[in-house]
């Protein structure tokens, strides 16, 4: 049984946070012809996404500061990642400033983005079903873990008292494969590359999930993040 509980979680344009991360701003998987880029925003030999290439975006990342134009409010772009899901990619939006400067905003990667099982911490269980949702956590300060299957963690649940929740207090092991929306681009596209199945909307995960993808749309030919719900369905211990 869920419980929704409401947080202040409106999807920000910059920032899109990957369970696998646990610094302030996270990336996700990136891609060579195989789905990945570096996680330092080089391209590699792989070019564009399988579903366009960089529409407004340059080729790779820039420096926070650099000069950029967009004609709407702000661009988002990004660029790197590692797999099909592009975790502990690189974000950049070029913003306007109140002296009508536009300037970009660069969010690297945080130093402790887990992006495969090898950079796994040492608590991490060996494989993706050694430990069942639903176990207790093997380590008390939370934990996120990358399998070729997906991704588990220590989540927040609700105790048969109403105790726990987002406040902090009870976890518990959760593990969720890496979404495939139906239709959709694999590997995920890159925010801001070129699409064309205008209107079509793909989530590569959920905002409270183990793997808190992000959710796109494409819109104008580019693919953008869009808003997510403001509430999140937080589970019951033991459940």
């Amino acid at each position: 049984m869920n419980r929704t509980i409401a947080f202040a979680a409106a999807a920000a344009p910059l920032v899109f946070a990957l369970a696998a991360c646990s610094g302030a701003s996270t990336a996700f998987v990136g891609a060579n012809d195989d789905g990945g880029t570096g996680s330092d925003g080089s391209t590699g030999d792989g070019g564009p996404p399988p579903d366009g290439g960089p529409a407004g975006c340059p080729t790779t990342a820039p420096k926070s500061g650099d000069p950029c134009k967009t004609a709407s409010l702000s661009l988002t772009c990004e660029f790197g990642g590692v797999g099909n899901q592009r975790l502990c990619s690189t974000t950049a939006t070029c913003i306007k400033g109140s002296s009508g400067i536009e300037a970009w905003v660069v969010n690297p990667p945080a130093p402790s983005c887990v992006s495969s099982s090898d950079q796994n911490p040492g608590a991490c269980p060996a494989t993706f079903t050694t430990r069942p949702t639903g176990a207790s956590c093997p380590s008390s300060a939370g934990l996120s873990c990358v399998y070729t299957q997906g991704m588990c963690g220590c989540i927040p649940c609700i105790g048969d008292g109403g105790g726990g929740g987002g406040g902090g207090g009870q976890q518990e092991w959760a593990c969720d494969p890496f979404p495939s929306p139906t239709g959709c681009p694999v590997p995920r596209p890159l925010i801001g590359s070129a699409c064309t199945q205008e209107g079509l909307s793909c989530g590569y995960g959920e905002q409270c999930g183990v793997v808190s993808g992000p959710n796109l749309g494409c819109r104008a030919g580019r693919w953008e993040l869009q808003p997510s719900a403001a509430a999140c369905a937080i589970r019951t211990c033991g459940k």
